[in-house]
């Protein structure tokens, strides 16, 4: 990721990060080409979730703690959004 795509940094403290370049439109809120930085694993915040829905096999985004544990497996708390590249 970092050699593909060299403006994909953090500032901040956090350990575990990567970067999700989306290929595909997410609940169109995120368009194909956006970067996600997520802190993987579990948390127990209301903070938004970078999920994988295991019966459509897309990724999806757990608003706060709404999300179902029996279909989706969430990947971890998303910190920041850079649409199609920038970050915003």
């Amino acid at each position: 990721m970092a050699i593909t795509h060299p403006l994909t940094y953090y500032f901040g403290t956090a350990c575990n990060l990567i970067g999700v370049l989306l290929e595909n439109e997410i609940n169109e809120m995120n368009e194909t080409g956006d970067i996600l930085i997520v802190k993987r694993g579990l948390s127990n915040g209301n903070t938004d979730k970078l999920g994988y829905d295991k019966t459509t096999n897309r990724l999806t985004i757990a608003i706060g703690n709404h999300f179902n544990s029996d279909t989706t497996y969430i990947i971890g708390d998303i910190l920041e959004e850079r649409f199609n590249g920038k970050h915003k």
